[in-house]
């Protein structure tokens, strides 16, 4: 099916659907040519309404990263929380960014939220879209401070003792 009839069946609008097949979202998703040579958006028929957006599935890489490098995270969520993360970790796991295992569950049948993200482990893909994420997030910013400066710092710089000095720094957009 074509984005235009994926949007009408998800309730989404068209720019979203090509969004998330652009950020590879959509598994199995792919560019036609189309009518008078542009390229469209192709997408499986029976293709299911992807649960989580590439920020989300960034955040829950980065989740699982930390956790296989020995942090603690607080999972506590709302009541329904625990179906999500199942959600999530399994389409991650459809779209190879993540490998993974059978849910574990109490007593009572909730979900082991940090018992279940402790056995999974980022794919070389998985780890590629990460960085690619993160490097799409960053941008460069140049302070520029005034002022006087010390003789040595001035020599080394260059510059004369009441001169500016420009830094660059690589920050990343919230």
């Amino acid at each position: 099916m074509k984005a235009s009839e994926a949007a009408k069946a998800w309730g989404w609008s068209e720019d979203k659907v090509r969004r998330y097949c652009r950020d590879g979202m959509v598994p199995f998703a792919s560019k036609e040519l189309g009518r008078f040579g542009r390229e469209e958006w192709v997408i499986p028929n029976g293709s299911a309404v992807p649960p989580i957006s590439l920020y989300d599935a960034a955040n829950w890489m980065t989740l699982i990263r930390d956790v296989s490098e020995g942090a603690t995270p607080d999972l506590q969520g709302p009541e329904g929380s625990d179906v999500r993360i199942a959600d999530a970790l399994a389409y991650l796991g459809q779209l190879g960014w993540c490998t993974r295992l059978e849910l574990r569950k109490d007593a009572r049948g909730r979900l082991l939220p940090l018992e279940t993200v402790r056995g999974i482990r980022l794919t070389t893909s998985g780890l590629r879209c990460l960085d690619e994420f993160n490097d799409s997030r960053k941008c460069s910013v140049t302070v520029v401070r005034s002022g006087a400066l010390t003789k040595s710092a001035a020599g080394l710089l260059g510059l004369s003792m009441k001169g500016e000095v420009q830094e660059t720094r690589s920050v990343y957009r919230g």
